[in-house]
């Protein structure tokens, strides 16, 4: 072989070898990205007190993007409920290159959602973690002559997480939203909503294309440990509360619960909500294991014979008792109190079929320790029994016939 076929072949040789590493490295980053499936395993952080709080560990092996969490469960955030969930939602990377590689299916061609969330120099080169969860459910259309997509109630709810007995934490979640939309009269935006042993929420978030970070300070039983959820979406929705489904853009990131040394920024945060002119404009708020939902701030608002707070059982009183009571109640409910003298007043209050109207001017319920108030029906005479928690904005309802 001459020198010249030499030099040729050898050329040659240098070009394959070029020509295959790009192919490789291509086919690595479309593994990446999620358009290939990978068997590829992901460490979890340790030092988290909720199990893949900070949305690094997804599901390699599912083709489908974004990714799917481990550890939370995505849903309807009230199953019965008939509204659409066909969202686009879970685990989204702000690497800049597998964004692009993926905006397409959440309709971000033009980076106007990207732009907001990197904003700041947030997911700069020194966030190792660059996973945020999002949920984004577009405005009604139709499809093949159908209609898809439309407002709705969708969440991620977290396995749960202990809170020590006598303990104290700080619950924070960082949220933006963008572009959100309701129903008619409706109250849209995002949610947070810590459930099980006692309740505590945020609801209607629309910080319009901004960061906001939302915090709860929570206080253990003073008996025993205690084990909570944390429930992240976009929109709400339940037989109470129906005007909360949404559409648009929720994202969540840089969830986080961590010990407090003391009671202190409990007590603080306390006394910032007795304070409160209106609790929606605050982003700190508390809740308390020593009596779960002892604000009635949860439960059914529709008028029941079994109506009850969430985490209270109906107890009823029995003939057999030397103080006898009632066997049983007529209309049981939750309340915002905030509200009921003024629908007295203007004689709008409602009790099953019966309309009520006030026969003289009620005193106010609005004031501090207000332990009940006398409204008298068209045809039948009503009580109405309300147990107060310092300037809640909910009370429990009980009306007794006689």
């Amino acid at each position: 072989m001459n020198k010249k076929k030499f030099a040729v072949l050898a050329l040659l040789m240098i070009a394959l070898v070029v020509l295959s590493s790009a192919m490789l490295v291509a086919c690595n980053k479309d593994a990446d990205n999620g358009n290939d499936d990978t068997t590829k395993t992901i460490e979890a952080t340790k030092g988290l007190l909720i199990s893949n709080g900070d949305f690094k560990v997804v599901d390699t092996s599912v083709k489908t993007y974004p990714r799917t969490l481990t550890s939370w469960t995505g849903g309807k955030t009230y199953s019965s409920g008939n509204y659409k969930d066909d969202v686009t939602a879970g685990a989204i990377s702000l690497d800049k290159a597998l964004y692009d590689a993926n905006k397409s299916k959440w309709d971000d061609n033009d980076d106007t959602l990207y732009n907001k969330l990197i904003a700041g120099g947030r997911y700069g080169d020194d966030d190792k973690i660059k996973n945020a969860l999002m949920v984004y459910m577009p405005e009604e259309s139709e499809k093949d002559g159908k209609k898809v997509h439309g407002p709705t109630a969708y969440g991620y709810t977290s396995t749960s997480f202990t809170i020590s007995k006598g303990g104290y934490y700080k619950l924070s979640v960082d949220v933006l939203t963008h572009n959100i939309k309701g129903t008619d009269k409706g109250t849209p935006g995002a949610r947070i909503y810590v459930s099980s042993n006692t309740y505590a929420e945020y609801e209607a978030i629309n910080t319009n294309g901004e960061w906001k970070t939302y915090t709860f300070i929570i206080e253990g039983s003073p008996s025993s440990a205690s084990t909570l959820n944390v429930m992240l979406a976009l929109g709400k929705y339940s037989t109470s509360y129906t005007t909360g489904l949404t559409t648009g853009y929720a994202v969540f990131d840089n969830l986080s619960l961590t010990k407090l040394d003391d009671g202190e920024e409990y007590k603080a945060a306390v006394e910032s909500e007795r304070n409160a002119t209106d609790l929606a404009t605050l982003t700190t708020r508390t809740t308390t294991l020593k009596v779960s939902n002892g604000r009635f701030d949860f439960g059914t608002t529709t008028l029941s014979s079994s109506g009850t707070p969430n985490g209270w059982s109906l107890v009823t009183g029995s003939s057999g008792n030397n103080d006898s009571a009632p066997s049983s109640l007529g209309y049981n409910a939750v309340i915002d109190v905030s509200k009921f003298a003024d629908l007295l007043h203007k004689g709008e209050l409602h009790c099953g079929k019966t309309f009520l109207r006030p026969r003289r001017q009620p005193r106010s319920n609005h004031g501090r320790n207000q332990k009940s108030s006398d409204v008298r029906g068209r045809h039948k005479r009503l009580y109405a029994f309300a147990t107060t928690y310092d300037r809640a904005r909910h009370q429990v309802l009980s009306f007794n016939h006689h």
